[in-house]
């Protein structure tokens, strides 16, 4: 989205709200998240907690890189952790957390690329 489109549209904040707001991310009532204890699983989920502060950040600045450089850092914690752990694990609660933090992370990234107007393809 470019800057000029930002200055035609609504308020920043309201925006912002709005699209924080309509962000949902699907949980399992199994997923039990506190099964998440290592430091790659820990790390991204604190990425992700940030998504909302930054894209505010962002948006309030007028300063669309700060949300180009989270993606990026939450691809990378992605990676990482994607590399260092195995999702379909025998222990239903385990892979059910490794599962739902999989799935927040696509949707976060899908979310920024498309706030910053980039298109994904859903499948490689």
């Amino acid at each position: 989205m470019s800057v000029a489109k930002l200055k035609k549209t609504a308020p920043v904040s309201e925006r912002i709200r709005r699209r924080r707001d309509s962000i949902t991310v699907s949980v399992d009532a199994e997923a039990h998240l506190e099964s998440l204890v290592s430091e790659q699983e820990t790390a991204l989920v604190k990425i992700l907690d940030r998504y909302a502060g930054v894209v505010e950040a962002a948006a309030l600045r007028l300063e669309p890189h700060q949300l180009t450089n989270y993606l990026r850092e939450l691809a990378n914690a992605f990676h990482t952790f994607y590399n260092g752990h195995r999702l379909l694990v025998e222990e239903a609660p385990l892979r059910n957390a490794r599962l739902t933090l999989a799935r927040a992370s696509r949707q976060v990234l899908a979310n920024g690329l498309q706030l910053l107007g980039v298109s994904a393809p859903e499948t490689m």
